[in-house]
């Protein structure tokens, strides 16, 4: 009884700081896709300041220049965003095989208790049939 007590807490433990580990993996993910999205924004007001400034050019010098850098800018965002992109759809897979790798953790820790409870069931049938 005390093995499977200490197994019990053992598991316990282990959960625990699996649990741990995962919040701030968790955590870690969460920062990453705010910075993402910083940069995204950045990279929108980027280009939103880009067409600004060609849009007030006079000459056609200015407005050729301006044409060729919300050009520029636009093809640099568009790659920004694939790679942004692609770094949020990264994040979303390993947030969600962090959250499977939990599953069997969870999974013998109720069968543990489950049978925990039924050697007790048991046991105390066994000692009624002694006593009746």
């Amino acid at each position: 009884m005390k093995k499977l007590e200490d197994l019990i807490a053992e598991q316990r433990r282990s959960n625990e700081r699996i649990a741990r580990e995962m919040r701030g993996t968790v955590s870690e993910m969460k920062d990453v896709l705010e910075k993402v999205e910083e940069l995204r924004n950045g990279a929108a007001d980027a280009q939103h300041q880009a067409n600004q400034m060609a849009l007030m050019g006079v000459a056609n010098a200015q407005q050729k220049a301006g044409e060729t850098t919300i050009k520029n800018v636009e093809e640099v965002t568009a790659r920004n965003r694939k790679v942004i992109d692609s770094m949020v759809d990264e994040s979303k897979k390993r947030i969600e095989r962090l959250s499977m790798a939990t599953l069997p953790d969870r999974l013998l820790y109720y069968g543990k208790w489950t049978t925990v409870i039924l050697a007790l069931i048991i046991l105390v049938h066994v000692l009624w049939g002694m006593l009746v």
